[in-house]
């Protein structure tokens, strides 16, 4: 087949330019028991600067027969996803998440907020959708986290020398992704 080196060629199977990494909006609530942590992430779709969306992996094994490795593959490995936050005055978003945190183990005792045995009790859910460069959303591009929390909280970088808005890191956990794309 011969390739053919013409930009309307290229163009004709690029409709619309390619999606845009920065038309993105990403949302986060707890179980609806939770008001106060659901107060403080009421603006998380503005602060999140950067998010991803999530990896698609499959586990695999090798067998081997008469010497030659064979891969099998097993069952769906849920990849951590991490969101860049900007940090506000108020650390409104960081001391929901930290509430978020203590009620699933505490600092001082190690042990989960009383009456917070369910998974239920103590995961949200989070999702990211993409948006087209006319405003609307991208067909089949948001996906949803079911049954998420965070893991992690990553430091704030603190400087004299610096002169920029604080940003920080929040590792999450999940127990499976959703698209409009797969069918459940």
């Amino acid at each position: 087949m011969a390739t053919t080196f013409s930009i309307d060629s290229f163009t004709a199977n690029f409709p619309g330019g390619g999606a845009l990494s920065s038309l993105y909006q990403v949302s986060a609530a707890i179980s609806k028991d939770h008001n106060s942590i659901n107060a403080g992430l009421t603006n998380f779709n503005f602060v999140c600067k950067g998010a991803n969306l999530p990896t698609s992996a499959l586990e695999s094994t090798e067998v081997v027969f008469m010497g030659r490795p064979i891969k099998i593959p097993l069952n769906r490995a849920q990849q951590d996803w991490t969101t860049s936050i900007y940090n506000d005055e108020g650390m409104e978003v960081r001391f929901a998440v930290e509430k978020w945190m203590d009620m699933i183990n505490t600092h001082v005792t190690n042990i989960r907020t009383k009456d917070r045995s369910t998974i239920n009790s103590y995961t949200g859910t989070l999702s990211v959708t993409q948006f087209k460069k006319d405003g609307e959303k991208a067909p089949g591009t948001t996906y949803t986290f079911k049954k998420a929390w965070p893991t992690t909280i990553a430091e704030v970088a603190l400087a004299w020398d610096a002169n920029e808005i604080e940003t920080y890191d929040i590792t999450w956990a999940y127990a499976h992704w959703t698209s409009q794309n797969i069918t459940e």
